[in-house]
């Protein structure tokens, strides 16, 4: 998996697109309508949101792993100058720590918002 391979459906950069797609069509659609017209249609559409940000976290912190392990990723400065595993397995743990802050502080309460909802119908 590479960054910058636009083939592949789960590079970092092809979910990162996805995110920025999803945030562009929420961004429409919340202009279209007045705010809080269609709740659950909103909420639906910040969990899709998240979801792809959660992917693109995880697929950038595997790809900076796995181009360390192949020497495409070199560390020439810096506090892991000439050690670019250790810089990746440390990029990893931040990016997997903001994921865990992701589901638990934003994502979690989110999807407990979006199917406390569902029921529900305008009068």
């Amino acid at each position: 998996m590479r960054l910058t391979d636009p083939s592949d459906s789960t590079t970092p950069l092809t979910l990162y697109r996805t995110a920025t797609d999803a945030l562009t069509a929420a961004s429409r659609q919340r202009g279209r309508q007045l705010p809080g017209s269609d709740p659950y249609r909103s909420l639906g559409s910040l969990r899709q949101l998240l979801v792809a940000l959660d992917a693109s976290l995880d697929g950038v912190g595997t790809t900076l792993l796995e181009q360390a392990r192949s020497g495409e990723l070199i560390v020439v400065e810096g506090p892991f100058a000439e050690d670019a595993l250790a810089a990746a397995a440390t990029a990893r743990q931040w990016l997997d720590r903001a994921r865990t802050g992701l589901h638990l502080g934003v994502r979690q309460p989110l999807e407990s918002a979006h199917i406390t909802i569902a029921g529900t119908a305008r009068n």
